[in-house]
């Protein structure tokens, strides 16, 4: 059987609750890698969701260009 793996960067982003809605909508799981820039801007709470959800949540940096 193959495998993909699906992963989303320097979350949460202002639509992250749409992205989230749209993995669970299609059963999908995602590996999201937090920006902690963006976590600071959006908030944690979709984060929070993520992990209900059962995403896997990754360390992306604080910030980066």
């Amino acid at each position: 059987m193959k495998q993909a793996l699906l992963t989303i960067d320097d979350a949460p982003s202002a639509f992250f609750k749409d992205k989230l809605n749209y993995l669970t909508r299609n059963n999908l799981q995602a590996i999201i890698f937090i920006k902690g820039a963006s976590a600071d801007a959006n908030g944690i709470e979709g984060l929070i969701e993520a992990v209900k959800r059962g995403h896997i949540l990754g360390n992306h940096t604080y910030y980066h260009k």
